[in-house]
């Protein structure tokens, strides 16, 4: 893969590999090149997915705090998230509320956790029924 450096950022030649753009920490990106950062992985999913069409959206394992003691799922991570990260991420997720409602697409928290701008349910409540239709192939 060729990678350069351009003004307007990194421009890579490879078939299938895009470049988004950072839109700040705020809100949601509407632009197709670029996601709002909101600091963490997870809020740059939650744009990602709306750029993608998604209408319905749950989150698992976004917990946004200490949860038993830990700051991530997996181990390896290099260094301990502290509280004031957490708060910064929380106000950023909080920031999407309106977008997201102006765009029609529902988010539900299935995590628990301290995220609190979201509707609640259980992700059994979400999911479509294991016994209803087939999806198609």
């Amino acid at each position: 893969m060729k990678a350069t450096i351009e003004p307007t950022g990194f421009s890579v030649d490879e078939p299938g590999v895009y470049l988004l753009h950072n839109a700040g920490e705020r809100g949601l990106s509407a632009e197709r090149n670029a996601l709002a950062t909101g600091g963490n992985s997870g809020h740059q999913a939650l744009n990602l997915a709306v750029l993608a069409g998604a209408t319905r959206i749950a989150l698992l394992g976004y917990d946004m705090g200490h949860a038993g003691g830990r700051t991530h799922w997996h181990s390896g991570h290099p260094g301990r998230t502290d509280e004031a990260a957490f708060q910064r991420f929380r106000a950023a997720a909080a920031t999407t509320v309106a977008p997201l409602a102006a765009l029609g697409v529902e988010v539900i928290n299935c995590s628990g956790g301290m995220l609190e701008c979201f509707p609640r349910a259980p992700i059994e409540s979400v999911l479509p029924d294991p016994s209803g239709p087939a999806l198609p192939a």
